[in-house]
């Protein structure tokens, strides 16, 4: 019989929690599929071409309480992105994007290298979207995101045993919408992003052991939140969201069919200010609460994170930024079955640029 997810995180075997990676990994979503899309439909219909790079170094723990048990999980992120918005008259734009992202990630207990998960990543996503300005400011705005996972594997080493996890490509597709109100000093509005969910298949192949085949689940979660952007002067700028993300509505269930996720928040304040001369600093405080259901389903990906931004930006002609982003989580399991500590503080350095034209 197959294991449940739940057996998985208890930690009932060891081989299968480790060959598999413990929880979680029979799914994968993608949450901030295009974090700025909200916000970006706020601002001011342009043509604009823009460009960034990050990159991010992440260090994790999970502390087995009242036992020597610390794994440790470390990670490299490089996001590359480019965006360019297009407005042939005052009442149409057009704005299409594309990210590609690379992870290399490497777990293992700190006081032994018999526990070892090693997997490196890559992810492409784009998206296209379209806004038409009404009458009395109303402007409507949709278009589709999509999400590419190529080829992947992941490595696990278990004292003698090594395991490797082949993965196939997958492409998911999310259509989204909104509505906008637009004056001289703010703009704000509404949106819904849909659901989209695909299965990946993958196999396992562990030394002495059959091939094990199966397939997960690609998600990428149906969203509903607001936003606005208040103008407050010529180089000031205030933004706020608050996004639902229906994270809970995934397929993905126990045997008992209880759901694995639970529908979280995210909150994001932030604020373009004057500085000196043609140099502006942005930043922004972003929040976002838990999103398992369980405490048997805890990872360090789905607890509570709270990230702090900070950018020099040269206002004119060109806008060029750069600057760093600090983000922290921390929780607790306090059950019987598990009692542990996840902490993660990662930090990330950007620089990009945006040309009007």
């Amino acid at each position: 019989m197959r294991m449940s997810k739940r057996q998985k995180a208890l930690g009932t075997t060891a081989l299968a929690a480790f060959t598999l990676a413990g929880p979680f990994e029979a799914s994968a979503f993608e949450p901030d599929l295009d974090h700025a899309f909200a916000l970006e439909a706020t601002r001011p219909l342009s043509t604009r071409l823009g460009a960034s790079a990050e990159a991010a170094w992440v260090d994790a723990s999970i502390e087995t309480n009242n036992t020597d048990s610390r794994e440790i999980d470390q990670r490299y992120v490089g996001v590359v992105r480019a965006e360019a918005a297009y407005s042939p008259v005052n009442t149409l734009g057009v704005r299409v994007f594309a990210r590609g992202k690379y992870v290399d990630l490497l777990r293992q207990d700190s006081l032994t290298a018999d526990r070892k998960v090693r997997e490196k990543t890559m992810r492409a996503n784009g998206a296209i979207d379209v806004t038409f300005a009404a009458s009395q400011g109303i402007e409507v705005f949709g278009g589709s995101a999509a999400l590419h996972l190529p080829k992947s594997k992941k490595s696990v080493e278990l004292s003698a045993l090594t395991s490797e996890t082949s993965y196939e490509p997958v492409t998911a597709y999310a259509p989204r919408l909104g509505l906008l109100k637009r004056t001289p000093l703010f703009a704000a509005g509404l949106f819904y992003s849909l659901m989209s969910e695909h299965k990946r298949k993958y196999v396992v192949r562990t030394t002495g052991l059959e091939d094990e085949s199966g397939s997960e689940n690609v998600t990428i979660p149906s969203s509903f939140g607001g936003m606005a952007r208040f103008t407050l002067g010529k180089d000031t700028e205030l933004e706020l969201e608050l996004t639902l993300v229906q994270l809970g509505e995934s397929a993905e269930k126990t045997e008992q069919d209880a759901p694995y996720y639970r529908d979280y928040y995210r909150v994001r304040a932030g604020g373009l200010f004057p500085a000196f001369g043609t140099l502006g600093i942005y930043t922004a405080l972003e929040h976002r609460t838990l999103s398992y259901n369980d405490q048997g389903f805890m990872m360090m990906d789905n607890i509570p994170q709270t990230s702090l931004e900070f950018r020099i930006v040269t206002q004119a002609p060109v806008r060029i930024f750069a600057g760093t982003t600090i983000v922290y989580g921390q929780d607790s399991q306090s059950i019987p079955e598990l009692n542990a500590d996840f902490s993660f503080l990662s930090f990330a350095s950007k620089v990009g640029f945006e040309l009007p034209m």
